[in-house]
């Protein structure tokens, strides 16, 4: 599903860079990221300083449900 909205953009990226002049700042960012786009090097990070997956999310909400659980308990 990610893949065919990825080819989407892409299609629709190369298509407004033709509106743009060749040597145009416009032209060149359209083009980074059609390039970024179609690397697969897509990923969600924290400042660049570690990479967001699954399964960092399911251990965040384990270790937040296991605080509040705790919590609870000596209330």
């Amino acid at each position: 599903m990610i893949g065919a909205e990825v080819d989407k953009l892409m299609v629709n990226c190369y298509a407004v860079q033709e509106n743009f002049h060749y040597y145009s700042r416009e032209h060149k960012e359209l083009q980074s990221f059609a390039l970024i786009l179609g690397s697969g090097v897509l990923q969600f990070t924290a400042a660049n300083f570690m990479e967001i997956k699954r399964s960092t999310i399911l251990s965040i909400t384990a270790a937040a449900t296991t605080y509040f659980v705790a919590l609870v308990q000596f209330y």
